[in-house]
């Protein structure tokens, strides 16, 4: 079994700014949310459709039930449309996963995208 790392496209400074500005544009009132309920960074691990959220923050226990289901729901939109813009078919193959960690204190988007390859009679 192969893990190829792929990596940004040619153009990935002005990809992390254009990820930058969309996100936010994307999820301006989640992040709102988020901030009030002191929420630091978000971490977000898929594979293949399936998408797991955590948020991470100063205090976990003040973020309500309600609001955590409903940030996840823009975000995890949020993240599959810019997953999908970057590779097309990655929700559609089995065999790729990857995680973006979203920091709000300084606006920065991370993103890590992992195909793994399985060669058969090698």
């Amino acid at each position: 079994m192969s893990n190829l790392n792929t990596t940004q496209p040619t153009n990935a400074a002005t990809d992390q700014v254009s990820t930058a500005r969309r996100l936010p544009e994307l999820v301006h009132d989640v992040a709102g949310w988020l901030r009030k309920h002191g929420v630091l960074k978000v971490h977000a691990r898929y594979e293949g459709q399936d998408v797991g959220i955590i948020f991470m923050g100063t205090d976990e226990q003040n973020l309500p039930k309600p609001t955590a289901i409903e940030a996840a729901r823009s975000i995890r939109s949020a993240l599959r449309s810019i997953l999908e813009s970057r590779y097309p078919d990655a929700t559609k193959s089995g065999g790729a996963s990857g995680h973006f960690e979203w920091d709000l204190a300084d606006g920065t988007l991370q993103h890590e995208h992992v195909v793994t390859v399985t060669y058969h009679g090698i």
